[in-house]
């Protein structure tokens, strides 16, 4: 990983000391007519580049169709086209978003080259929280009954999301995003919490989930990397990550418990992926713990690859081709060799897959993993 965390927070921290910097201004929104603007949009118009607006307490309603959509269909709160921050005086009382939920509406849109940085705001009841930045940093939002939270998308800027609570809309077996991360160099995802929401990464150079919580995902996807190359370290899973491409490296998470019509809780179709120190909890009605597919590649020890209850395997192979799969020196949750090749289709099942995996040697009794923290601590409260 070429991504550094410890720069990429030091981002966040100094973004607030970059902003009042020289020719730097800060303006104030305010409903009860004590700053410079009433609402929002004005305060954006009139910010230059670097600019920081603070946002007094209050819900922020007023939509109005932008021209920047095509066919005019995103009806947006604010539009920018400049590089500025927004910070909210605090994330209970200021609201941007309308009373109960409306398709096409979004809290901020933005054109241009960004970056962009939020903190202490709460974003409800939209279609889109904040999209269409081009990098920048999100810090302590909320972003509720939402389809979509973040939409970031072709920039140079890193994108670094922390502290953040995001909750989706409940409507059938679909579910929206937390964040959407296409064309970008880094982004860094930590202390986070997405409810029936999933993570989307396209074509990142380098990414890193750190220490979130994924509490229950309806669609039944937590994190989809594709064609990324990244690290998904210390969370928990409720819910399917799979990798379609690049590098993928899960380590000391835990999952369990996906929707029964997902395939399995760890699917690899594509790319390279690496397993350390992680508890994979097959989960009941489910294929298998583990899928694998095409030239997808798999390897890792130190694990906990449990078979579901009520699932058929721990393994499951698809038209598979290459190497061997190496997963050696795991706990399977039992000492019996047979049984664990009884939960593996590979190529010693059947002539449509002609790669094994390798399981031996194994473990006979658990190993000291170390997973996630279980309490959402702080996170916790700002649920509702």
């Amino acid at each position: 990983m070429n991504i550094n965390r410890m720069s990429q927070i030091a981002v966040l921290v100094s973004v607030l000391a970059l902003a009042v910097s020289a020719g730097a201004r800060t303006w104030t929104v305010e409903q009860d007519g004590s700053g410079d603007w009433l609402t929002l949009q004005p305060a954006a118009d009139a910010a230059a580049d670097g600019d920081t607006i603070l946002i007094g307490p209050g819900r922020y309603d007023q939509f109005h169709v932008s021209p920047w959509s095509p066919a005019q269909y995103c009806i947006v709160s604010l539009q920018v086209q400049k590089s500025l921050t927004f910070i909210g005086e605090d994330l209970e009382t200021v609201i941007i978003g309308p009373q109960v939920f409306q398709l096409e509406h979004a809290g901020m849109l933005f054109s241009g080259t960004g970056p962009h940085h939020f903190r202490n705001i709460s974003f409800e009841n939209l279609e889109i929280g904040i999209t269409q930045s081009s990098g920048g940093t999100v810090d302590n939002c909320r972003f509720m009954a939402s389809t979509q939270g973040c939409f970031f998308r072709d920039g140079n800027a890193n994108v670094v999301v922390t502290n953040c609570v995001f909750e989706g809309r409940e409507y059938g077996n679909s579910q929206g995003e937390s964040v959407n991360a296409r064309s970008l160099p880094n982004v860094l995802i930590e202390n986070c919490v997405s409810k029936d929401m999933g993570i989307y990464l396209q074509n990142i150079e380098n990414y890193e989930i750190r220490n979130c919580q994924f509490p229950r995902t309806i669609g039944g996807t937590a994190v989809n990397s594709y064609y990324s190359n990244g690290l998904i370290e210390n969370c928990d899973f409720w819910g399917l990550v799979g990798n379609q491409g690049g590098m993928l490296t899960f380590r000391d998470c835990e999952m369990s418990g996906p929707p029964a019509y997902n395939r399995s809780n760890l699917a690899c179709e594509g790319g390279q992926t690496v397993i350390e120190g992680c508890v994979l909890n097959g989960s009941s009605g489910v294929d298998s713990t583990i899928y694998i597919q095409g030239s997808a590649q798999l390897s890792g020890s130190g694990n906990h690859i449990f078979k579901g209850e009520s699932s058929t395997y721990s393994i499951y192979m698809f038209q598979t081709s290459g190497p061997d799969r190496d997963l050696r020196n795991n706990y399977w949750g039992t000492s019996d060799p047979q049984q664990i090749s009884d939960w593996i289709l590979d190529g010693n099942d059947g002539p449509e897959v002609n790669v094994q995996v390798l399981f031996e040697p194994f473990s006979s009794d658990p190993l000291p993993v170390e997973g996630p923290e279980k309490s959402f601590g702080g996170l916790k409260a700002m649920f509702r």
